[in-house]
C-alpha cells in the first residue's frame, strides 16, 4: 500500500486505556449514551435531547481519537479499530435518539421502570421492540434462553473453523501468488474481506444476544440474525434489506435515511441510509491507523450499492415486477464485485485483511490451538 496519508489524520496525542483514562475518556460518552437513552424514553424531551447531542458526540469524539488499545505497538495498531467503531455507532444512535419527536415506547410489554427500558433500549441494537418508525418489528419464533445459549455454541464453534478455514485461503492469495492465475487471485482477494467479517461478526454477535436474552431478559427476537444466508439474495434490497449485517441498519435508517429521506423521499432515504453505514465502516478503518489516516474507504462502495438499490426501486415501479430469482441473483453478485472492483485495488484488499488480522482474533483460531496442544 503505497499511500503514506490519507484522509483525516490525526495529531492528537493518544493515551492507554487505564482506570484513570477509562473515568475521563471512555466513561463520559458511555453515560450520555444511557442518559440519552433514558430521555428518549420519557415523554416531551426533544429539547433536552437536542441540547445533550452536541456534548455527547464531542465525547464519542474524544474517545475515538484519544484512546490508544496497542500499547504503543505498531503491529497492534489494528486494535484501535473497535474503539471509534463502538464510538460512531453510539454517535449515530444518540443522533437518531436526538432527531425522534416524540418519546419511545416499548411494543407488547407490560410497563417497566424508566431505569429497566433505559437498559433495554442502550442495548438493542437493531430497534426492535420500540416504536420508532424507523425500527424493523418482530418476526419468527421466541426462543427460550436454553435454545439462544445452545445456538450461540454452535454458532461460535462453526464459524470461529470457517474463520480459520478462509485465513488458509489468505495464505494461499497472498504469500504464494504464483500459484493461482490473477484474476482469480483479485476475485478471492475481494471475497477474503467480507468472509472474515462474516465468519468474525457470526462468532461474536451470539455472546451478545446471549447476554441480552438471559441477562437483560430481551425477547430473542429482538436479536435477529445478524446474516440470512447471504448467497441466497436474489437483488440488491434483498442482500442488504433482509440477509447482510441486519443488527445495526437501523442506526443508519434512523439517521442518514431519515435526513436525506425527508428531503429527496424513497430514493434519499435508500441514499442516505447506504452512505451512513460506509461513514460508520469507515470510522472502524480510520482508528486503524489514525495518524496516517483514511487511504481506503468503503463508502464508495456502499454509496455505489445503494445506487444499485435505487435502480432496483426505479425499475418495479416502471415494471410492477420486483428484481428476483436466478437472474436477480446473477446481478446483485455481479453489481457488488464490479462495485468492489471499481472502488478497491488490490493494495486496499490486502490493507483490509491485515487489519482484520492485526485485531489479533486468536480465540477464533480453534484447530490452531488444537493443535499446538497436540504438539
Amino acid at each position: 500500500m503505497s499511500c503514506t496519508r490519507g484522509w483525516f489524520p490525526s495529531t492528537a496525542e493518544t493515551v492507554p486505556l487505564t482506570g484513570s483514562t477509562a473515568i475521563t475518556i471512555l466513561l463520559p460518552p458511555i453515560a450520555c449514551y444511557f442518559f440519552m437513552a433514558y430521555l428518549v424514553a420519557l415523554p416531551n424531551t426533544r429539547l433536552w435531547r437536542t441540547g445533550l447531542l452536541p456534548v455527547a458526540l464531542w465525547a464519542a469524539y474524544r474517545a475515538m481519537t484519544l484512546l490508544d488499545m496497542s500499547n504503543g505497538d505498531p503491529a497492534l495498531e489494528g486494535k484501535n479499530g473497535a474503539i471509534p467503531l463502538i464510538m460512531a455507532g453510539a454517535a449515530l444512535r444518540m443522533a437518531g435518539w436526538a432527531l425522534e419527536r416524540g418519546h419511545l415506547t416499548r411494543i407488547g410489554t407490560e410497563k417497566h421502570s424508566y431505569i429497566w427500558d433505559t437498559l433495554h433500549l442502550g442495548f438493542s441494537l437493531s430497534g426492535i421492540g420500540w416504536d420508532s418508525p424507523t425500527a424493523p418489528r418482530k418476526s419468527g419464533r421466541q426462543l427460550s434462553s436454553i435454545e439462544v445459549i445452545t445456538q450461540g455454541i454452535i454458532s461460535y464453534v462453526v464459524h470461529a473453523l470457517a474463520f480459520e478455514g478462509i485465513l488458509y485461503v489468505h495464505t494461499v492469495v497472498y504469500d504464494t501468488p504464483e500459484i493461482l492465475p490473477w484474476v482469480l487471485r483479485r476475485v478471492l482477494g475481494i471475497l477474503i474481506f467480507p468472509g472474515f467479517m462474516y465468519t468474525a461478526h457470526s462468532a461474536h454477535y451470539p455472546i451478545l444476544r446471549v447476554f441480552g436474552v438471559v441477562v437483560l431478559r430481551q425477547d430473542s427476537r429482538e436479536w435477529p440474525d445478524l446474516y440470512s444466508a447471504p448467497l441466497r439474495s436474489t437483488s440488491l434490497a434483498d442482500f442488504w434489506g433482509k440477509r447482510w449485517h441486519q443488527a445495526v441498519r437501523h442506526m443508519a435508517t434512523s439517521t442518514g435515511g431519515r435526513i436525506l429521506g425527508g428531503i429527496l423521499g424513497r430514493s434519499g432515504f435508500i441514499m442516505g441510509t447506504f452512505v451512513v453505514s460506509g461513514l460508520w465502516h469507515d470510522a472502524g478503518t480510520w482508528g486503524m491507523d489514525r495518524r496516517r489516516g483514511l487511504c481506503c474507504s468503503l463508502t464508495p462502495f456502499f454509496a455505489l450499492n445503494g445506487v444499485g438499490v435505487v435502480l432496483e426501486d426505479v425499475f418495479k415501479r416502471s415494471t410492477g415486477k420486483k428484481v428476483g430469482g436466478v437472474m436477480g441473483w446473477v446481478w446483485a453478485v455481479s453489481y457488488m464485485l464490479a462495485c468492489f472492483l471499481i472502488t478497491f485495488d488490490a493494495g486496499c484488499m490486502e490493507e483490509y485483511h491485515q487489519q482484520v488480522l492485526m485485531s489479533d482474533p486468536d480465540h477464533l483460531r480453534i484447530v490452531k490451538k488444537i493443535s499446538s496442544l497436540i504438539a
